[in-house]
């Protein structure tokens, strides 16, 4: 027989690293697993409930449990406690067309190597990446959503599967500025589930919306969402589906506006806040994971990832200064 321990461990391996056990029902589920595996409970059977404040864990027995049962589910409340606290919020290194070579990739690539980081590198350095990554997962800057055929100078998402990456962005800002369309976007995702990847979905409003008011950013955004993800059971693909918040006129601090300035850790906590409401109630995702993605730097790292309801942050330009990017992974890790 199988102890707690293992049994915990197992269940945990089987859950996505990239969504956080802080959800009631997901912890209940590992613990109610974990103890069917080491023969402690019949599968039909419910004995307790859990309450949470932060990431602490209590169980509360609804029917009589016997003394081994109990200690084992106490046992498996110690450990999932201590797991959720080293688990941090997760980062995403987005190189894009950067750096020049491949020895600067792979030195960047080794210096990045945690765990809950994604590096996302440019396409042709992939493979000297994905060799020196033992922590950190391998993800892709964006893919097309056809399997093979002539489409010159496009990859699939099957190819990015076989090249070993794990996750792909999609909906950059910087690629709907080239003109990437909603309709675009949910090809891509479509796609790139069904293959297996982890998606990381950008999304964000303008300026010219943003100046409107709160209203106007609510509906830009619920109507990317409902474009972005129409036709898809997300039910099916809860856990391989991750959110990405940037605000176009806080990307790249003005690039793609000029009066660009990085949002106020304030603002993004409600807005992500309510994109989590929003799945909720309209695609019926629970405990989605939605990150922070608009000019997150070293200088306001903490402010944003400080905040319970950010789960982390999608960082551009200050994930190739290596020290710099270094001092945020210790910041998500401490938060």
């Amino acid at each position: 027989m199988r102890s707690i321990r293992e049994c915990v461990d197992s269940e945990c391996d089987s859950i996505s690293r990239v969504r956080p056990l802080t959800d009631q029902g997901m912890v209940a589920q590992v613990i109610s697993h974990a103890l069917v595996r080491c023969g402690g409970i019949h599968r039909s059977v419910t004995l307790y409930s859990l309450s949470f404040g932060g990431s602490n864990f209590h169980v509360h027995p609804r029917t009589y449990v016997h003394g081994f049962l109990q200690k084992q589910i106490k046992t498996a409340i110690i450990i999932l406690t201590k797991k959720i606290k080293s688990m941090g919020k997760i980062i995403i290194a987005n190189w894009k067309m950067n750096p020049q070579n491949e020895k600067n990739a792979v030195k960047l690539a080794c210096q990045s190597d945690f765990l809950n980081v994604v590096i996302a590198p440019p396409f042709p350095f992939f493979g000297a990446v994905k060799k020196v990554l033992k922590k950190a997962k391998l993800g892709a800057q964006d893919m097309f959503w056809e399997e093979q055929g002539a489409y010159t100078g496009e990859i699939s998402p099957r190819m990015l599967k076989k090249l070993g990456a794990h996750y792909v962005i999609i909906g950059h800002s910087e690629r709907r500025a080239l003109g990437e369309t909603d309709t675009i976007v949910n090809k891509k995702v479509v796609a790139a589930l069904k293959t297996g990847l982890k998606v990381i979905l950008c999304i964000g409003e303008p300026r010219q919306v943003r100046n409107k008011g709160l209203t106007a950013v609510k509906n830009f955004i619920s109507k990317q969402f409902k474009a972005d993800l129409k036709g898809l059971n997300l039910k099916s693909y809860n856990s391989k589906l991750t959110i990405a918040y940037e605000p176009v006129w806080a990307v790249s601090l003005g690039r793609y506006d000029k009066h660009g300035k990085s949002d106020t850790p304030e603002n993004a906590g409600y807005m992500i806040q309510w994109i989590k409401k929003f799945l909720n109630s309209r695609f019926l995702i629970r405990n989605s994971m939605v990150l922070y993605g608009g000019s997150v730097n070293l200088k306001n790292a903490k402010s944003f990832l400080g905040l319970e309801g950010i789960d982390g942050a999608l960082v551009g330009g200050a994930s190739l200064r290596i020290n710099e990017f270094k001092k945020i992974i210790r910041i998500s890790q401490s938060n």
